[in-house]
């Protein structure tokens, strides 16, 4: 395993920044954690209602909120940044 991970950005007030930012923070976590290794990429969802989740981790984005919430393989659980 690498001991580089994707550099992080800091998001601008836009949903292009955030979504670009939250897909290089699961890409790090996925690699740091060792969430990746044989399992189908999980997905990033930039909508106002709620998407049709596919994979355990899948993310989901809401704009007019900026709210992310990622699917835990039975519901969309809030992802509380502080």
């Amino acid at each position: 395993m690498s001991n580089t991970y994707p550099a992080i950005p800091d998001p601008q007030p836009t949903v292009e920044s955030l979504t670009t930012a939250v897909r290089m923070l699961k890409l790090a976590v996925e690699l740091l954690t060792a969430q990746r290794a044989g399992a189908a990429a999980a997905r990033v969802y930039v909508q106002e209602t709620a998407p049709t989740p596919y994979y355990k981790g899948d993310l989901w984005i809401i704009p007019s909120t900026g709210l992310v919430r990622y699917w835990n393989a039975s519901q969309w659980v809030k992802i509380t940044i502080t």
